[in-house]
């Protein structure tokens, strides 16, 4: 499903028209996006925040469609999310990014023992995810590294085999 048919999908009753007033754009707008022309990331926001639509699976077509809401927690609805949790004395509350950083930011600017766990997590956290990026890309050249071999070791066994024949023909060859 390309990206254009996706936004078809979440629009169906409404008209193009009407789904670009309730986003804030011009209809003709939506005929300029295809798989290489997407929409800006404010539009996604609105787009999400209008229709409850999960960013990742609009943009890459994978994962839900749609966010679900918890009856007795919340969800992180930005991109990325894959989980889901319920801290105490929330109630379907969903989490944006925004409202995170912005607590994160009055918990760092407060200079108090929260804002030095509140740093050091995040720098573990950081740390954490750049090792899996590492990881991901030492994989990856790892694969190609091992198609290599494969590639290098068919070539020598078909390079064997041809000499063989060669010593065969010249053994052949020097018999008659």
């Amino acid at each position: 499903m390309t990206f254009i048919e996706r936004i078809e999908s979440i629009i169906k009753p409404l008209s193009r028209a009407e789904f670009a007033r309730k986003i804030g754009i011009h209809v003709s707008t939506i005929a300029l996006w295809d798989d290489k022309h997407l929409p800006k990331g404010d539009i996604l926001q609105r787009i999400h925040k209008e229709f409850n639509v999960n960013i990742d699976w609009l943009l890459t077509g994978e994962g839900v469609p749609y966010i679900n809401k918890e009856a007795n927690g919340f969800q992180i609805s930005e991109p990325g999310a894959e989980y889901s949790t319920t801290p105490s004395g929330t109630r379907n509350k969903q989490i944006k990014i925004s409202d995170a950083l912005a607590m994160a930011a009055r918990v760092l600017e407060s200079q108090t023992s929260y804002a030095t766990a509140l740093y050091l997590n995040i720098q573990h956290f950081d740390r954490a995810i750049q090792a899996e990026q590492r990881i991901a890309n030492l994989e990856a050249r790892l694969k190609l590294v091992e198609n290599q071999l494969t590639l290098f070791s068919e070539r020598e066994g078909r390079e064997q085999k041809l000499e063989e024949a060669i010593q065969e023909e010249k053994t052949v060859g020097v018999q008659e």
